[in-house]
């Protein structure tokens, strides 16, 4: 049985350092075991650190004679390192390097132990009551175990792959153990231990492993050294890339600003290329801006994304649409003039670029009750207009990015004139002189124009009102106004009769005779009566002698009269001849007037001299 001793060597102060209690008393113990493990017939053995003194013991360290050591197995003369004599001085054999020295008790001493010097030595002992005690003991030699240097296996492990640590240190029989933090690993899981647990294999490695720190502890009989931290950084990636943009919608205003942005977990970080529709844009940061967009620009974005550790590659692409604004709206119609009743109207909205058509009524949406649209929503369809279609039309373009609301326009439906009136309204009495006036008014669109007619007649008089500031008799009548539509080119007439009473005195005053025009013309032509009597007179009197001349009873009518005209008399007193003239008069035709009574005569008188 072997039994390594590390706590029982021989410290150096066997070799002539001060001794300690501590050191004594280790030596004691190891002194026994040494001794026990003889009695029991095995071999003892002693461990050294290169460089050390160590003191190899005999089995026996009382009554010695003379003893000597030997290399390997005793008797052979080659192998003898001395023979140690208590009456003489040492005497050195063939294996003796000048380290080797042999105490009184028994023991051999080498100085300065080297690694040649492992292996096993004999003792032979000559001991006062003529025994010869034997034994065998066993040196191992270690050398101190160096900093332990952990090394991966491949340099950048990726992940789902296999990461090898392996642990070198320099010594003598170097044992190994694992550590991850504080906790000892042991195979099981994801780690495997191998090659005498020199080596930690990680297997698969995940991208959580980056950071975990490892560390090695190597060891021998002799000594113990733990090596730095080796930290796992584990590659992985590119993941599927994911690609934002500024404005987080499809559609793009021409002209408007977008940034993309593309993001992959990876490490080390992904390398990016942009590409538009399969063609690369020369870009290769994961942001791409674009300043002011065009028609152009639209398309699929894709985004590629590798890594040159893991040599994986991945991507993701993302379309836009880049939409023109829609332009302000006109709202037209091709019929200049709508009449009521007469057929559609068709509305159109002149646009472009917009994608939907709405269309507004007096600020309000459009209901189908009278219209239609076209499939395209750009012509509005008024099937047969009316007047409650007048109004203001609105349409309004929209598409993804823009919307544009036309200005009113005004459609205007023409229809009438009905309803005419005049105001006053049925027949009216007048006295001559008075003021007459009348209005007019239909419903008409646009306004009607008037016209004044008396008894059919045009009185070339227009507007919805007529005045006559002094009327006379020969104003009475029947007073139309007719009402004419200028677009529907319809028209309607509304009648009231107008009667003046009393007679004209010619300076627009009543009286109950007869007017005063009528009596001046009277007195007019009764002067002019007189005139023609007195040339009558003249001409048969004075140019013919009074006596035994014929009388002439001289007659004259007047115009349209009915009557004789004159008779003849004698003045009394002066026996002259008188003649009288009597005129009746008629009014002119179309003057309405009194008829003269039958007692109102002028009489003229013609005296002879």
């Amino acid at each position: 049985m072997q039994i390594k001793m590390e706590l029982f060597r021989v410290p150096r102060c066997r070799c002539g350092a001060t001794k300690t209690w501590k050191t004594l008393i280790h030596a004691v113990v190891f002194l026994v075991c040494i001794q026990r493990t003889w009695s029991q017939g095995s071999s003892p053995e002693v461990t050294a650190r290169v460089g050390e003194t160590v003191t190899l013991p005999a089995p026996v360290t009382t009554n010695i004679n003379s003893f000597s050591w030997y290399r390997g197995t005793a008797g052979i003369e080659a192998q003898r390192i001395f023979t140690y004599f208590m009456s003489s001085p040492q005497a050195n054999g063939p294996r003796y390097t000048g380290r080797e020295m042999g105490l009184a008790d028994g023991s051999l001493q080498i100085i300065g132990v080297l690694m040649s010097n492992t292996g096993n030595y004999t003792v032979t002992m000559t001991i006062t009551n003529g025994a010869t005690p034997q034994g065998t003991i066993q040196l191992r030699v270690y050398e101190n175990v160096s900093l332990p240097i952990i090394r991966a296996e491949p340099r950048n492990p990726v992940e789902n792959g296999s990461l090898a640590l392996l642990c070198n240190a320099s010594g003598t029989d170097v044992s190994y153990q694992w550590y991850q933090a504080d906790a000892v690993l042991t195979s099981g899981g994801r780690i495997s231990l191998s090659n005498s647990r020199q080596t930690l294999t990680l297997s698969p490695c995940n991208r959580s492993d980056t950071g975990t720190n490892f560390t090695c502890r190597a060891s021998n009989a002799v000594s113990s050294s733990t090596s730095s931290p080796y930290t796992a950084t584990i590659s992985y990636g590119p993941d599927t890339p994911v690609i934002s943009v500024s404005t987080d919608q499809p559609f793009h205003a021409v002209g408007s600003a977008l940034t993309f942005s593309c993001t992959a977990a990876s490490y080390p970080p992904a390398l990016y290329t942009w590409l538009l529709n399969g063609q690369s844009l020369q870009k290769t940061e994961h942001k791409l801006l674009i300043n002011s967009l065009t028609l152009r620009d639209s398309g699929n974005y894709t985004c590629n994304t590798s890594n040159n550790i893991t040599h994986l590659s991945n991507h993701a692409t993302r379309g836009i649409h880049v939409l023109e604004n829609v332009t302000k709206p006109i709202v037209n119609y091709v019929s200049a003039q709508l009449v009521e009743n007469r057929g559609p109207a068709n509305i159109t909205c002149d646009t472009s670029n917009a994608e939907t058509i709405l269309w507004f009524f007096n600020n309000s949406p459009v209901l189908p009750s009278n219209i239609m649209l076209s499939a395209d929503n750009r012509t509005l369809i008024i099937k047969n207009v009316t007047r409650g279609d007048t109004g203001t039309y609105q349409c309004e373009g929209i598409n993804p990015v823009s919307r544009s609301k036309s200005d009113p326009k005004m459609l205007t439906v023409a229809y009438g004139p009905e309803n005419i009136t005049i105001n006053p309204a049925g027949s009216q009495q007048l006295p001559v002189g008075a003021k007459l006036s009348l209005t007019c008014t239909a419903l008409s669109v646009p306004g009607a124009a008037y016209q004044w007619l008396l008894n059919d007649n045009d009185l070339k008089q227009y507007g919805s009102t007529f005045t006559i500031a002094k009327v006379s008799p020969k104003d009475n009548g029947s007073y139309t106004c007719e009402a004419q539509n200028p677009v529907s080119q319809l028209s309607v007439k509304a009648t009231v009769s107008i009667y003046v009473n009393g007679t004209d005195d010619g300076f627009g005053s009543n009286t109950d005779g007869p007017p005063v025009g009528v009596i001046v013309g009277a007195v007019i032509g009764a002067l002019a009566l007189v005139a023609i009597v007195g040339a009558l007179v003249y001409f048969f009197v004075i140019k013919k002698p009074v006596s035994g001349a014929p009388t002439s009873n001289n007659s004259m009518d007047a115009a349209n009269s009915t009557k004789p005209a004159s008779t003849n008399a004698k003045a009394a007193g002066n026996g002259e001849e008188l003649q009288y003239s009597s005129v009746n008069f008629v009014p002119k035709p179309g003057i309405p007037m009194k008829p003269i009574t039958t007692d109102t005569t002028v009489y003229s008188e013609v005296r002879r001299q």
